[in-house]
C-alpha cells in the first residue's frame, strides 16, 4: 500500500500495491512534481481493536533534516499483518506549520493459496496442506500432484 500526502493539495491519497505486504509512506507536490518542505514532520500508526501495534515518526533523532524530493517513497513501513482481521492505519503530516491527518481502515488480506489441494484455516489464518507432514526427521517438500508430502532432494 502506498500513502502519499501531496503538500500543494494538502491531502492524502492511497493506493494498492499488489506484489508486497509493506507500506510506503510518500510526499508530492503536484504543482510542482517535487516536494519541498519546511519543518516538515510527520508519524503513522497501525492499529488493531485501537490498540497501537506499530508506529513510526519523523524527524528520528540525530536524522539529517529532509529539505526537499522528488522520490516516490521516503519511508518502508513493514507491519505483521495477519489475513482477515481488521487494522487502522492512522498517519499525519504537519509542512509549513499546517497539519493533516488521514486514517485508512483494511482488512488483513488472505495469502495467496499455495497449492490447490490447500484448505484454509480459520483458527490459524493459514493454508494447511489435506496431510499433515510425516515426521521432522527429514526435510519435506509438497507434491501437489501426488497430493502428498515427498523427502526433499538433497543439494
Amino acid at each position: 500500500m502506498i500513502f502519499l500526502y501531496d503538500i500543494h493539495k494538502l491531502e492524502w491519497q492511497n493506493k494498492e500495491q499488489a506484489d508486497t505486504d509493506d507500506f510506503f509512506i510518500g510526499f508530492t507536490n503536484s504543482e510542482k512534481g517535487y516536494a519541498e518542505f519546511e519543518n516538515l514532520s510527520y508519524g503513522i500508526k497501525l492499529l488493531k481493536n485501537n490498540e497501537i501495534i506499530a508506529e513510526s515518526y519523523y524527524p528520528k533523532e540525530n536524522s539529517r533534516v529532509l529539505l526537499a524530493t522528488d522520490q516516490e517513497w521516503i519511508e518502508t513501513f513493514q507491519p505483521d499483518i495477519r489475513p482477515e482481521e481488521e487494522y487502522s492505519f492512522q498517519m499525519w503530516a504537519e509542512n509549513s506549520g499546517v497539519k493533516t491527518e488521514h486514517m485508512y481502515n483494511f482488512i488483513g488480506p488472505t495469502p495467496e493459496k499455495p497449492y490447490e489441494s490447500f484448505l484454509w484455516d480459520e483458527e490459524f489464518k493459514k493454508w494447511l496442506a489435506p496431510t499433515p507432514v510425516p515426521d521432522f526427521d527429514n526435510d519435506y517438500i509438497w507434491d501437489e500432484a501426488s497430493i502428498s508430502w515427498v523427502i526433499a532432494p538433497v543439494e
